[in-house]
């Protein structure tokens, strides 16, 4: 077995060995820093978004239930009634909570500003192991109709709004017109369920009319002995005990999944799954350039290899330190792909952050990724490395010392080249094509035609306050912002709803 000082010998001839050829040394560091920087970014943009998961205690645990209705496609929101019935019958979680996000007019002493806003039930931040770094959470008597009004506000407000004030909490400031006392300051970075700056208690009033009214997200923390699976059975149960009660709940199931699969859409993290495919196919090219760079280099030294051989360097000493030769380029290659992906890791996040993406998306260089990085520059060494070395090493040594010219040797690196050029030319294809017929997804995305008028059509929000809490008092808004509308010169039409249009081709 290989002892250190000889490990340690073998590298420093390798790096003698690639002293000497600088430029190609150099070209095949390069090449792998492309294939290795690529695909580290896309690795690291897939466990950010889909597979690092929530950032609380045992983020598995968490799980998102909504409803599937029969003739509907998706997974919906849920009634009030359904989400109260839910929570005094179900064994599967330590508790459920549920949320609302809406926006808010918030205005102090300081500009008024529209801001995110989710109502939360007063077990939210316990569910997720979550307390206040100043102030304190939500309490039950918060949730009850007619409480005085309170409200927890981000790291963010408190350090851009307050310059982080500890007195801010007992602070009175106007919500949608409402006066609401400050009572906690949620930790940094924290943003369930879609970075608001505001959280206040959920009222939890039924309608006058089962499913009607306000609809919440529902979620729950698993209990530890419990699968999703066992969890699922139970709400079926239930949904069906629903069902055979409530003529409203007809061909209405329980659906249960992972928190962060249903926020972001399936189809996003396939794409980044076949994204992070073409990368790999990018750097399996990189391998077969790197592996073309050394079998040049070995039909160059196949002299020296052979002077070795027949001073009795036997053939695993030569292939180990060409294999060496081809870790150290990896290495390198690394290096230089760490700082790639770097950059283009912070120049994927500076592209999103625009969009407020959701709050887990913790998209870095971390430990795994650094594994990930590891892994990655061994298997390169072996793919350009292992079968050049094994090729050079088959040299007639009698042969190759009597003619210095092409020999048959030299001959079947030629061929096994030619070969390696092939594949490459094979993936090369296969990448474009697939890159051809994303592009023309994503360009047939953005021109969909859809069937109503789509020119001159202008979109703006409301937000009301609690002035207009009642029926009678949001229709007197609605015909008053009809009216005043209809006097904007240019205006042909007017229409009031509770959402936009939506159109999907499927």
């Amino acid at each position: 077995m290989t002892n250190l000082p000889n490990t340690l010998h073998e590298l420093r001839i390798g790096v003698r060995m690639l002293l000497k050829r600088p430029g190609l040394a150099i070209l095949a560091a390069v090449t792998f820093a492309l294939g290795i920087g690529l695909t580290t970014t896309m690795f690291s943009i897939i466990r950010g978004v889909a597979l690092r998961g929530l950032p609380f205690d045992h983020p598995e645990q968490i799980l998102y239930i909504g409803r599937v209705a029969s003739g509907q496609p998706g997974v919906s929101t849920v009634p009030v009634d359904d989400f109260l019935e839910w929570r005094a019958g179900q064994h599967s979680f330590e508790q459920l909570a549920a949320f609302r996000s809406a926006q808010a007019n918030m205005s102090d002493r300081t500009v008024p500003e529209v801001s995110r806003l989710a109502f939360i039930t007063s077990n939210t931040l316990h569910l997720l192991r979550v307390a206040p770094v100043v102030g304190r959470d939500f309490n039950d008597a918060d949730e009850q109709r007619g409480a005085p009004r309170v409200a927890l506000i981000s790291y963010r407000l408190w350090d851009a709004r307050y310059r982080r004030d500890p007195s801010v909490i007992s602070r009175t400031v106007r919500v949608n017109g409402v006066a609401t006392e400050i009572v906690g300051v949620l930790p940094e970075r924290f943003g369930f369920p879609d970075t608001p700056d505001l959280w206040m208690p959920l009222d939890l009033t039924p309608a006058a009319a089962r499913g009607e009214g306000q609809r919440v997200d529902v979620f729950g923390r698993l209990k530890p002995a419990v699968s999703m699976a066992a969890a699922a059975t139970e709400f079926r149960t239930m949904s069906m005990q629903s069902e055979a009660l409530h003529p409203e709940n007809r061909g209405v199931q329980a659906a249960l999944m992972p928190y962060t699969h249903r926020f972001v859409d399936p189809q996003v993290v396939g794409t980044l799954f076949a994204m992070l495919a073409a990368v790999f196919g990018v750097m399996l090219i990189a391998c077969v350039n790197v592996a073309n760079l050394q079998l040049a280099r070995a039909a160059e030294r196949t002299r020296e290899l052979a002077i070795r051989t027949a001073l009795g360097a036997g053939r695993s000493r030569i292939v180990r330190q060409l294999l060496l030769e081809g870790l150290l380029l990896a290495t390198a290659g690394a290096a230089l792909g760490l700082i790639v992906a770097t950059v283009g890791v912070a120049l994927f996040d500076r592209a999103i952050v625009d969009n407020r993406p959701p709050f887990w998306f913790d998209i870095r260089i971390d430990t795994t990724v650094l594994a990930f990085v590891t892994l990655v520059t061994v298997v390169a060494a072996l793919a350009g490395s292992l079968a050049p070395a094994l090729r050079a090493t088959r040299s007639d040594v009698n042969a190759v010392l009597k003619d210095e010219g092409r020999t048959n040797t030299g001959l079947r690196m030629g061929r096994f080249s030619r070969g390696l050029v092939i594949a490459e030319v094979l993936v090369s294809c296969c990448l474009l094509v697939v890159s051809g017929l994303m592009i023309k997804s994503v360009v047939t995305i953005a021109h969909i035609d859809y069937p109503y008028a789509t020119d001159d059509v202008f979109v703006a929000s409301v937000i009301a306050s609690d002035a207009y809490a009642t029926d009678g008092a949001r229709r007197r808004l609605a015909d008053r912002l009809d009216a005043e509308l209809a006097t904007i010169p240019g205006t042909r039409a007017i229409a009031l709803a509770s959402g936009t249009p939506e159109f999907t081709s499927g």
